[in-house]
């Protein structure tokens, strides 16, 4: 048998692959588009609290439904990626809870935020700064459980937003 008929074919059964690659990957980039514009149309433009919990229940069902060797908190974490997506997209974020229990809360976070900015309404940026850089160094140096989430964040605008506030070039500004 010929060496290039053999090459042929190994090439053909490459791209064949190839192909199929990329048709996959489209039709998932086209699929996750038309689930974004559906879920967004059934949420509507201010959904409430109740109709987003409902509609994210349902998501976390069917995406449990395709995918039932999905284990622990991957549906959750599947459902954050695309609210993500569904804000970039259209705007669209998750209302706040109008409970009796969220509202005490909203408000307890409220004076803890007010007693903070109290407590350093008059200390400057670059102290602000350098009491950061020490906290973070802190936690590099000896990490706790509850930091771990630092250690594993992925979210590029947040982690830009640590450089910007690390950067001993750049002037912050308090609100």
């Amino acid at each position: 048998m010929d060496k290039t008929i053999v090459a042929q074919a190994i090439d053909e059964v490459t791209l064949s692959a190839a192909d199929q690659a990329g048709e996959l990957f489209a039709k998932s980039e086209i699929d996750a588009g038309l689930a974004l514009e559906m879920f967004a149309r059934a949420l509507g433009t201010e959904p409430s609290f109740e109709h987003w919990v409902n509609q994210r229940t349902k998501f976390i069902n069917a995406y449990v439904r395709i995918k039932p060797q999905a284990k622990g908190n991957s549906a959750d974490a599947a459902f954050l990626r695309f609210k993500n997506r569904l804000t970039d997209a259209y705007g669209i974020s998750a209302p706040k809870s109008t409970s009796e229990a969220a509202q005490k809360k909203a408000t307890e976070r409220a004076d803890k935020a007010a007693k903070v900015d109290a407590k350093y309404a008059d200390t400057s940026t670059a102290v602000l700064r350098d009491l950061l850089k020490q906290e973070y160094q802190a936690k590099a140096d000896k990490p706790s459980k509850s930091s771990a989430l630092l250690r594993a964040c992925e979210d590029l605008d947040k982690l830009g937003a640590c450089a910007t506030v690390l950067d001993p070039d750049n002037e912050l500004i308090k609100e």
